[in-house]
């Protein structure tokens, strides 16, 4: 495993400083994950700066409108952020998308260098996901990792369920085409599934392989695993859980019921709905733009 730190560019209240963790896992694919670590000026991160991992959504980079405004709000605030993207070269799926957020959270509440059984060593960050990156954000923690709070913002029950939203559809079209949905590699099915997974193995009847010479996908059988095998999982969590949804009441948006099913479910959570402003479209709404940009931010701050 190598992580990288480049130079850092300035702005009026905070550095940001782009990183990159490179890694090799036998048996399953290679991470190459890149982002950008944002840090206060008037402080420095020796000082014990309280640090917050932003998880983008479906199909989404650290560059997104949301996740810029949240890491630059919260850097202003005094928080360390560390942004990232879902980038590796071969593994496009769901479920590389959990390993990402799961290397990217272990690397950045890890002293540099230290052992990380040692709780000495261990950064105590907290974890925001953005919709379909709060599902991810939920998913992600084992029952060791010592996180502060899971914040997540607008998401699913169940993450395969992103592909039968009428709002990712024109996503999926566009940025899919001609990818792999699940990885180049056939050795990878099995072991990656699981892995990312903790052991979901009902989510490998999403994929049918008809070209298993080069593990080439020739046709998807969509088939989404039940979405108790996610909520067991929500209800194991050790973590704090904080959900924030709008009010969405568009078919096309993810409803707000599915932040209720989780809440039913945690041990340790709290639900805030967001009322929808009058003649705020549904997309709107799920991105908490306009007014309610300011309500966000000072949940996120309250919990952070």
């Amino acid at each position: 495993m190598n992580i990288f730190l480049e130079t850092a560019t300035k702005s009026d209240r905070y550095t940001t400083k782009p990183f990159h963790i490179s890694e090799s896992l036998t048996l399953i694919h290679d991470i190459d994950a890149s982002g950008t670590i944002w840090t206060p000026k008037e402080t420095t991160p020796q000082e014990g700066l309280p640090r917050i991992i932003v998880t983008p959504g479906f199909l989404g980079t650290e560059k997104d409108e949301l996740v810029v405004r949240l890491a630059s709000h919260l850097a202003n605030n005094g928080f360390e952020v560390v942004t990232f993207n879902y980038d590796n070269d071969d593994w496009d799926s769901i479920a590389g998308n959990l390993l990402v957020v799961q290397t990217v959270l272990h690397h950045m509440t890890n002293k540099p260098g230290a052992e990380p059984v040692n709780p000495k060593n261990k950064i105590r960050a907290g974890l925001i996901g953005v919709s379909y990156g709060g599902t991810l954000a939920l998913l992600s923690p084992s029952d060791k990792t010592d996180l502060r709070a899971i914040i997540s913002l607008g998401p699913l029950v169940n993450p395969y369920k992103v592909l039968t939203l009428p709002y990712f559809k024109d996503k999926i079209a566009k940025s899919m085409s001609g990818r792999w949905l699940i990885g180049k590699r056939r050795h990878a099915l099995p072991a990656g599934f699981i892995h990312a997974f903790h052991g979901f193995e009902t989510n490998l009847s999403a994929v049918q392989l008809l070209d298993t010479q080069d593990s080439r996908i020739a046709e998807i059988r969509y088939k989404p695993p039940n979405d108790d095998i996610f909520l067991d999982t929500y209800g194991a969590l050790n973590q704090p859980v904080v959900l924030i949804h709008a009010d969405e009441t568009e078919a096309d948006v993810i409803s707000q019921e599915e932040s209720r099913k989780i809440f039913n479910r945690v041990r340790h959570g709290s639900l805030h709905v967001l009322d929808r402003p009058p003649n705020m479209q549904g997309r709107d709404v799920h991105n908490f733009q306009g007014e309610l940009r300011q309500p966000l931010f000072d949940l996120v701050l309250r919990y952070a």
